[in-house]
């Protein structure tokens, strides 16, 4: 099973600059600030694979949440940790019609002085939907997968941020 997720969401919760044009389509909820640029990187997009051998693509954002974020910098020490939920599902031409969600934390500190990541920490949750107890199983490899993913965007952005 191959499953990929979007790094720049993890660059984005940290505040660095990111491309914001807003997507065509809309969720049903008002969507904070946050809660907007984290769906403008298309959180889903990569969410696919096989399971049993049938093949599922979940990859269309449903919902998004920021439950509550914190950030502090302390000399040249950036520290941040973040809470919320992502619902994906399958696309409107689906022969079936699926979903997926799950609670996200995130904790990681970051050094401006030379970008290197002291801490960094994903843990999924509260699995949901009919993909929701194939995420459960998964879990544990996909938190390594998001932690790799965000480790490399953190550093990215931590260097384009010095360049500036």
């Amino acid at each position: 099973m191959r499953v990929t997720v979007a790094p720049e969401i993890w660059a984005l919760m940290f505040g660095f600059p990111l491309c914001l044009s807003w997507p065509e389509w809309g969720l049903a909820q008002e969507m904070s600030v946050i809660e907007r640029l984290i769906a403008e990187q298309y959180p889903c997009k990569d969410l696919e694979g096989t399971q049993l051998g049938i093949p599922f693509d979940i990859s269309v954002l449903q919902d998004v949440s920021l439950d509550g974020a914190e950030i502090s910098l302390r000399e040249d020490k950036v520290s941040a940790t973040f809470a919320g939920r992502l619902a994906c599902r399958t696309s409107d031409n689906a022969v079936l019609s699926s979903d997926a969600a799950a609670s996200v934390q995130m904790s990681a500190s970051l050094s401006l002085a030379d970008c290197s990541i002291g801490a960094l920490e994903v843990v999924l949750s509260e699995f949901g939907g009919d993909f929701g107890p194939i995420l459960e199983v998964l879990a544990p490899v996909l938190e390594v997968v998001l932690e790799e993913a965000a480790r490399g965007s953190l550093v990215q952005a931590c260097q384009d941020f010095g360049a500036s």
